[in-house]
């Protein structure tokens, strides 16, 4: 699907800080609807080893965008302690990966000057946050 996209974005949720995810969730949620005509496509993948904790989160401020739920593949990057809450990855139609941001903990407006971003780089409609 990333090949017939604009851009694609993936989020991979990687971190257990509940919090700090719920403050970022109305920050993806704005770029996802300002892109939404644009071609885009977006997902966020869960890596985060709570699994309850994140379905939680989900259920109760759920992004308007698919979540996956990585499989075991991928237990080895999964960590209880890390400063990064999600790793964004930009993607282009040709599957390379134009821009990473990663979310630090405690720091939502980082999240925001790149979702304006990008916002600015691919929406039509350039009002921002």
């Amino acid at each position: 699907m990333i090949k017939n996209s604009q851009i694609g974005i993936i989020l991979l949720i990687i971190g257990d800080c509940g919090i700090c995810f719920e403050n970022e969730i109305p920050i993806w949620n704005y770029m996802f609807e300002r892109l939404s005509n644009t071609g885009l496509f977006m997902v966020a993948i869960n890596l985060s080893v709570n699994k309850e904790s994140i379905k939680k989160i989900y259920s109760e401020r759920s992004l308007n965008f698919p979540i996956l739920q990585g499989n075991d593949t991928f237990t080895r990057y999964k960590t209880t302690h890390t400063l990064a809450e999600i790793i964004t990855f930009i993607v282009k139609p040709d599957l390379t990966i134009e821009k990473i941001n990663v979310s630090i903990y405690g720091h939502p407006e980082k999240t925001k000057e790149f979702v304006n971003q990008i916002i600015e780089n691919y929406g039509y409609d350039k009002k921002v946050l």
